[in-house]
């Protein structure tokens, strides 16, 4: 329990407290443009805006997580490979269980965090109605919802170059946002491109969130989907680990 305590502690202070431009893109920027959509770029009966805002809210918060996860997680997993860091801790008695599993918990705290200050936002803005238990539900959701995008993330950040994965990190974030209707509407986009989105993870999520907010029942075809992703993703990581077994390049992860 000692190494693993340490190693959280460790964790958060270099992932989160001293990484200032994570926290900017991945819990300030999201915020921003809550604010801006919700406060500044719409207009309409009070009931229609405070609709609109509890929507925007649940956009805000998939579009947290996915930055957390294709840049935050990825970038942060590079770059312990490159710098020979999951090597060593691979070789020390304690192994790479401890590393894995406060790589998890810091995931789960900067979830709790960016959900954390959409809920304010939204309440404390906007006057969205939102009970305690519906907060909950939210929170659990985008815990259980996110896995496909962490995974996601592990597997891009295995690519060799910080470069590279600058480049693969832009081009799954910002077209997946706007496929997936966290922008503005799907109804906005091409009926191609509609189709596309509806079939992302990220749209799933968006809707299971919009359930809750309208505290409506949640739709199984959307948990199917996500799962089908997750699946996908992992088989992708097992996949790649063979892969790079077999180049002898090898994998500490």
């Amino acid at each position: 329990m000692k190494p693993f305590v340490q190693q959280f502690k460790f964790d958060v202070q270099r992932e989160i407290l001293r990484n200032l431009p994570f926290l900017f893109f991945s819990l300030l920027m999201p915020a921003g443009f809550y604010i801006l959509f919700t406060k500044v770029m719409v207009s309409g009966s009070q009931g229609e805006v405070q609709q609109f805002s509890g929507s925007y809210m649940c956009s805000m918060i998939v579009y947290s997580l996915m930055i957390s996860a294709f840049f935050g997680l990825a970038a942060l997993l590079q770059r312990d490979r490159r710098s020979g860091y999951v090597t060593r801790l691979s070789q020390t008695p304690v192994g790479l269980k401890a590393y894995y599993c406060s790589m998890a918990l810091c995931v789960m705290l900067m979830t709790i965090l960016s959900t954390g200050i959409m809920f304010a936002l939204a309440v404390g803005l906007n006057h969205v109605t939102l009970h305690s238990g519906q907060m909950a539900l939210l929170l659990l959701v985008s815990l259980i919802g996110e896995l496909p995008l962490f995974v996601i993330g592990l597997l891009i950040s295995r690519v060799g170059r910080e470069e590279t994965l600058s480049v693969i990190s832009n081009l799954l974030t910002f077209p997946v946002a706007i496929a997936s209707g966290l922008w503005w509407p799907m109804t906005m986009l091409p009926q191609w491109l509609q189709v596309v989105g509806k079939a992302l993870p990220t749209y799933r999520l968006n809707q299971l969130l919009n359930n809750i907010v309208a505290n409506q029942h949640a739709s199984g075809y959307d948990w199917l989907i996500i799962v089908s992703w997750l699946a996908v993703s992992v088989a992708a990581v097992l996949i790649q680990n063979v892969t790079l077994r077999r180049w002898g390049q090898g994998v500490t992860e």
